[in-house]
């Protein structure tokens, strides 16, 4: 007999079989051809064969794999949640329109958050922040942005950070009267700390022996650590960025970034994941330079702590959050950088306890009802970071 425990049973088992399987099969064939060819490349390209490197890929290969597995339905949601995502094209580098999305919240807002993806300086794309942007926007009550920039091999670390400059142009001119956040993720943490530093000592003599040229080769590969011994030839003085005002700026949250190359490569080479890693590649062996921990040492050894905190007076107060379970990023890139601001009287909170590891403080937003990042960042745009979350600090 038909009961209907048959039928309540029967109709989600059908839907399976009938409806995501034939779904499923294509997606997952598609990731594991892309990784495959992916895991192929990487060793051929070996510059040492030996068995541990090729175990370490291996493995990698398989997490990643299994990583694309557990998170593919959310790919499916990003695609099902475009419908209604404006773009708008912001600027052109190198022959290629860049755009930003934009996701705005149901009552209008007075602030605008701009995220700035992560991707090891060599991939990401504004498309996989969908699900992000949108839970921001709805929780903060909050214009969220995130624009695209063109990364490596198509743009060096400092023409990286240069774009942001026309990012903040676009974002200040299409709402003259916000109150702007930036935030980044991983490298887009880097990329937005890096921005804000350059701008803040246009007025001094950045470091001279190591910078990275305004138009590097890509075929240039660096491979271990300290193969800064013959960068390519050094640009003019130092790539121009022009001061946009603070005043628009309230503050930075800066989410597991790397603020000092050459440690953080010394940290993947450790982790056996240096071999394939794009940073070395982008920064095209100008270590010091590109890393905003060396620049404010540097500035601190050459023109002392008063000149460095008058050139910092109105730099924007600074977030600083990494999660305790993070194994991609070493937390002490984050403890550096919140000493050295502190140091020269930047205000700045550090938010280190966290629970979360690198990619899952962000994928938390996705259904996680109570994500750790809102905890941290509905203080930050409530109240300009003046009366920061401390539960996790």
């Amino acid at each position: 007999m038909f009961s209907l425990r048959t039928f309540a049973l029967a109709v989600p088992v059908g839907f399976f079989a009938v409806v995501l399987i034939p779904f499923w099969v294509p997606v997952l064939l598609m990731a594991g051809l892309y990784y495959a060819v992916r895991y192929v490349w990487l060793v051929l390209t070996l510059s040492e064969w030996c068995p541990e490197k090729v175990v370490k890929l291996v493995t990698v290969s398989v997490e990643e794999i299994l990583f694309v597995i557990r998170h593919s339905w959310d790919g499916i949601r990003i695609a099902l949640g475009r419908k209604n995502v404006a773009s708008r094209q912001y600027n052109t580098f190198k022959g290629t329109k860049m755009y930003m999305d934009i996701y705005e919240p149901a009552t209008p807002s007075r602030k605008v958050l701009i995220l700035i993806y992560g991707g090891a300086w060599s991939s990401g794309s504004r498309w996989g922040y969908t699900l992000t942007a949108k839970r921001l926007a709805k929780d903060l009550e909050s214009t969220v942005i995130v624009p695209d920039y063109a990364y490596y091999p198509n743009a060096g670390m400092t023409e990286m950070a240069h774009q942001l400059y026309e990012v903040s142009a676009y974002v200040e001119a299409a709402y003259p009267s916000a109150d702007i956040y930036w935030t980044g993720h991983s490298a887009g943490a880097h990329l937005v700390m890096l921005f804000f530093l350059r701008m803040s000592t246009q007025s001094v003599k950045m470091i001279e022996t190591d910078r990275e040229p305004l138009y590097p080769t890509p075929k240039r590969i660096f491979s271990g650590v300290g193969a800064e011994a013959s960068p390519l030839p050094l640009p003019p003085h130092r790539v121009h960025f022009n001061k946009i005002p603070y005043g628009k700026v309230k503050g930075l949250v800066l989410i597991g970034g790397c603020y000092d190359i050459r440690k953080h490569l010394e940290w993947e080479t450790a982790r056996g994941v240096a071999t394939y890693s794009g940073m070395k590649n982008a920064v095209f062996g100008h270590f010091e330079a590109n890393s905003p921990i060396s620049i404010l040492e540097h500035l601190l050894k050459t023109h002392g702590p008063s000149k460095l905190r008058a050139l910092l007076s109105d730099f924007p107060r600074t977030t600083i959050i990494h999660g305790s379970r993070d194994l991609t990023v070493s937390d002490g890139q984050s403890q550096s950088l919140y000493a050295l601001l502190k140091s020269v009287s930047v205000p700045a909170t550090y938010h280190h306890r966290a629970p979360v590891g690198h990619v899952d403080i962000l994928t938390q937003l996705h259904s996680n009802p109570e994500p750790v990042l809102l905890e941290i960042l509905k203080p930050v745009l409530s109240t300009n970071g003046e009366a920061p979350f401390k539960k996790y600090q």
